[in-house]
């Protein structure tokens, strides 16, 4: 009878105690937003991340060109390269590739979310998961005028 008392006297002075709590913001950019990351036209045969407009991370690495026929070509120091597609989706851009590692014969599917940090969009993030979980890298950008 006491530990139940206890249990439900902790409970109710638990529940009366206010915690701060975190906020969560979302950031949808329109369009015209993400179009100065846009390269005009078709692909290159041969990507330059120090010509083309790029978004990269040092810290992952990685470095993307995107494209206006909706493809875009990646660089993982790691892993290696090659070309995938992307959308524009309710406020972000999603890039899908299949990527082959020839020498375990492993082919995977990438899948990258693009979005804001901030409400003027000037401040893009990337999300994935990897075998060790969801990770989020901010991108700089080169070449890009906004």
């Amino acid at each position: 009878m006491k530990l139940s008392l206890l249990c439900s006297l902790i409970f109710i002075v638990s529940c009366g105690q206010s915690s701060p709590k975190g906020e969560l913001r979302f950031f949808e950019k329109k369009f015209e937003q993400v179009s100065p990351l846009i390269n005009a036209g078709n692909p290159r045969s041969a990507p330059d991340p120090l010509l083309d407009k790029t978004i990269y991370n040092d810290e992952y690495p990685l470095e993307i060109i995107l494209y206006g026929d909706k493809t875009f070509y990646y660089n993982l120091p790691k892993l290696g390269e090659g070309r995938g597609n992307w959308v524009y989706e309710k406020g972000q851009m999603i890039l899908k590739a299949n990527h082959l590692i020839e020498r375990l014969n492993f082919e995977f599917e990438m899948e990258y979310e693009i979005a804001p940090l901030d409400i003027e969009g000037k401040k893009l993030e990337i999300r994935f998961t990897d075998r060790f979980g969801t990770k989020t890298y901010e991108l700089a950008k080169r070449n890009i005028n906004e």
